[in-house]
């Protein structure tokens, strides 16, 4: 028995030959010929040609950091498809997070969940027609939970105490209180902050800040000024 660059091989006399040697992806034409003591008969040629071809290399898959408290698998098909085109990925999830599923893209993306203090695992096979390859993973972690902070400053042209609460807890309504440092302790000021500017609750948003808000108190000048929330308790003081 003969293929095209890949030299002759003895097949005995078995009806079936298990042809060794060969690269997969490479196109293969065959012939074969009987023999015995006397002699070899014409070759005959196979009618079609052969690729042979196994299960594809591992994929790439690799955590791509998004924010503090989130993150993305970026997975390629492999560039050793096995001799045959990759068809799909298949995957599971571990760690902080369950589930599996497929993709027949070439490259895809897979956001984790936003939560802070979280560790992701991504298992990744390609597969072709021969089935899936070796499995390549990723992992991945978003921030510790941050130290939750309230800061008081004094803006540009301000009369009043600005506030800003961050990394608080989402959607959180608080109230704060101003106080003035003094000898003896502390004496609260003007106004307890229950509601906005806009006469909206105070309230954290979406992203754990805040922002700016104005309490309703107005230091005298020199006087050490600090704020005070049932929440997150008390923030820096500043000299007004």
């Amino acid at each position: 028995m003969q293929a095209n660059n890949a030299g002759t091989q003895n097949a005995g006399i078995a009806t079936v030959h298990t042809y060794t040697g060969l690269t997969n992806g490479t196109q293969y034409r065959f012939r074969v010929r009987a023999c015995n003591q006397f002699d070899c008969s014409a070759w005959v040629d196979a009618p079609e040609a052969v690729t042979p071809y196994t299960t594809p290399g591992a994929p790439s898959v690799q955590y791509i950091r998004s924010d503090v408290d989130a993150g993305v698998f970026q997975m390629d098909f492999p560039s050793n498809t096995g001799g045959e085109s990759v068809d799909r990925m298949v995957y599971d999830k571990s760690g902080d997070w369950s589930g599996s599923g497929e993709t027949a893209a070439a490259s895809q993306q897979i956001g984790t969940d936003e939560a802070y203090n979280k560790t992701y695992t991504l298992t990744v096979r390609a597969c072709n027609a021969a089935g899936c390859g070796p499995a390549a993973s990723a992992t991945g972690s978003t921030d510790p939970v941050p130290i939750r902070a309230v800061l008081v400053h004094k803006a540009p042209g301000a009369t009043e105490v600005q506030l800003n609460v961050r990394y608080a807890d989402p959607n959180t309504a608080f109230t704060a209180v101003c106080y003035k440092a003094t000898s003896g302790g502390r004496v609260a000021l003007t106004g307890t902050l229950t509601t906005a500017s806009d006469g909206t609750p105070l309230q954290t948003d979406a992203e754990g800040d805040f922002g700016a808000a104005y309490i309703a108190c107005r230091p005298a000048a020199g006087e050490e000024v600090f704020v005070v929330t049932d929440r997150w308790g008390e923030s820096n003081h500043i000299t007004w």
